[in-house]
C-alpha cells in the first residue's frame, strides 16, 4: 500500500453558503430547475460549477418537487 494512500486525510467540503443560497432561490422560485438556479447564481457572482450545483440540488431533494 502506498504511503500517500495510507496517510490520506479527507477534507470535507464547506459549501454551506452555496447550499443556503440554492435553498433560498428554490423557495422563492418554486418552478425553477437546477439550470435556472445555476444561471441565477452565476449572474449574482457566485463562482460555482454546474456539477456542484447539481450535487447540492439532488442532496437537498429539490429534484423531487411537483
Amino acid at each position: 500500500m502506498a504511503r500517500s494512500s495510507y496517510y490520506y486525510q479527507p477534507c470535507p467540503r464547506d459549501d454551506r453558503a452555496e447550499r443556503a443560497r440554492i435553498l433560498e432561490i428554490a423557495e422563492t422560485r418554486v418552478r425553477y430547475g437546477m439550470w435556472r438556479i445555476h444561471t441565477l447564481l452565476r449572474r449574482e457572482g457566485w463562482w460555482i460549477s454546474h456539477k456542484k450545483t447539481h450535487r447540492i440540488y439532488v442532496e437537498e431533494g429539490l429534484n423531487l418537487r411537483r
